[in-house]
């Protein structure tokens, strides 16, 4: 992973506790990517020394190279990307959310850090010993939770509970994570507990700062599936709630924002019954599509039905309005 320069846009540097945005620049978005590794695991990275006195919760902008001109200051000598040619901006961001530093000289040993599009953020939190992780309500719905091992191996029966929803944690080597979505109720914090009180756990809200305005009453669950649009395989899940949804809507976050989704992908909702019963087709990014087929004793299966052409990563975000 190569990542080139760290130049913060505003606020104190390394001061603990104090929200810093950054810009980070890197030869390729893949060099981004490669801070989520195989089989769900975050990757541990100094990001090449480029920032050692980064902090849990700075952000970083993403910018990728374009050229080999090394002009990227302006004449007030602040960073300003934007300003200059050999700087592509992208759609994606860094958060970092745990540090591990040299116990007797402070240095960087090295830190984790989540990807996500521009318009979420990320909010961590360690939970350790016995008492809950609590992380409030910021006046948005929490749509998934990351849950990470920060400490030794979990054991064979070991659960998390986020909201009083059980998810399987059982045998998971350190920086191993799994994805939780949990319904989240207005004006209610986030809460999340462990079946094994000696082990550490990081868990990091994504909160989606973008609003629809779609306007349709009741419930809506939101669900979100991160991979490549060109993989049709990145994008097959059967989403967690036993809800008859009665519309859909699609939103998808590109990590390259030049992408454009009109005509492809299209998805496709299906019953997880013994027929894979279509409830809702043709399902374009952006654009609303009622369902008018019930789902009796099922969950709703979610798959990518034309993938993009070229290689694209993004989270896909799902809308269910029940």
């Amino acid at each position: 992973m190569a990542f080139l320069k760290c130049v913060s846009a505003y606020g104190a540097e390394g001061v603990p506790g104090q929200y810093l945005e950054r810009n980070l620049l890197c030869d390729t978005i893949g060099d981004i990517n490669g801070l989520f590794g195989a089989n769900n695991t975050l990757v541990k990275s100094d990001l090449n020394g480029t920032c050692p006195s980064v902090c849990v919760g700075d952000v970083f902008n993403v910018f990728v190279k374009n050229r080999d001109n090394d002009t990227f200051r302006s004449a007030d000598n602040k960073f300003r990307p934007e300003l200059v040619d050999n700087w592509e901006t992208t759609n994606m961001r860094l958060t970092c959310v745990y540090v591990k530093r040299d116990e007797y000289s402070d240095k960087l040993d090295y830190a984790l850090f989540i990807p996500h599009a521009k318009g979420k953020i990320i909010q961590p939190l360690i939970a350790s010993g016995d008492k809950p992780g609590i992380l409030p309500y910021n006046n948005s719905l929490f749509s998934s939770v990351y849950v990470v091992n920060v400490g030794a191996n979990s054991g064979g029966g070991d659960t998390v509970s986020v909201n009083g929803v059980n998810f399987d944690f059982k045998n998971k080597e350190k920086f191993k994570y799994i994805i939780c979505s949990v319904k989240q109720a207005n004006d209610h914090g986030l809460t999340v507990t462990k079946s094994n009180i000696n082990s550490d756990l990081l868990f990091c809200a994504v909160v989606d700062t973008k609003s629809d305005a779609i306007p349709v009453a009741g419930d809506v669950v939101v669900y979100d599936i991160t991979g490549d649009l060109k993989q049709p395989d990145d994008f097959v899940e059967i989403l967690p709630y036993a809800i008859s949804p009665k519309g859909v809507l699609v939103e998808i976050y590109p990590y390259d924002e030049t992408k454009d989704f009109s005509a492809k992908p299209i998805f496709q909702l299906k019953m997880t019954d013994n027929d894979k019963t279509v409830i809702c087709d043709d399902v374009l990014a952006g654009k609303y599509k009622p369902i008018t087929k019930e789902v009796v004793g099922h969950h709703v299966f979610f798959l990518m039905k034309t993938a993009h052409d070229d290689q694209c990563l993004a989270t896909v975000r799902v809308h269910l309005y029940a």
